[in-house]
């Protein structure tokens, strides 16, 4: 038993990183980034989800690269920042085109779409 009654917390994308497993490491900082844009919490989701492309990316996770971008996308957004959004919605697009993703592609298309009006000030 620990002093504290438990166990040590390490952050699931922590412990992948000690055990230089790359692609767990990529999927938890991947779903790192989908929890913190449900609790709004849209800067650090752009960091982990740009963590998880760079190393999906450098693994060959050509699928999982697409899904960092789409949630990269999605919290650029968000934040108002939408030239770097609709940059990476493309690469979101291109790469879900690629891998044979249609329904990840359509929704690549969506915050592609989103970001352009709400940069044009069309969509509020």
């Amino acid at each position: 038993m620990f002093a504290d009654g438990g166990p040590p917390h390490l952050a699931p994308t922590a412990i992948y990183r000690e055990i230089a497993e790359r692609p767990g490491e990529a999927r938890a900082s991947a779903n790192l980034a989908g929890a913190l844009i449900g609790m709004g919490r849209y800067e650090e989701a752009v960091t982990a989800s740009r963590q998880a492309v760079e190393i999906f990316e450098a693994v060959g996770d050509l699928h999982g690269a697409a899904l960092g971008y789409a949630n990269t996308g999605t919290a650029l957004i968000q934040l108002s920042r939408f030239d770097e959004a609709i940059d990476v919605c493309r690469k979101a697009l291109d790469l879900f085109r690629g891998t044979n993703d249609p329904a990840g592609a359509d929704i690549a298309y969506q915050n592609l779409f989103h970001a352009i009006h709400r940069r044009r000030g069309s969509v509020d």
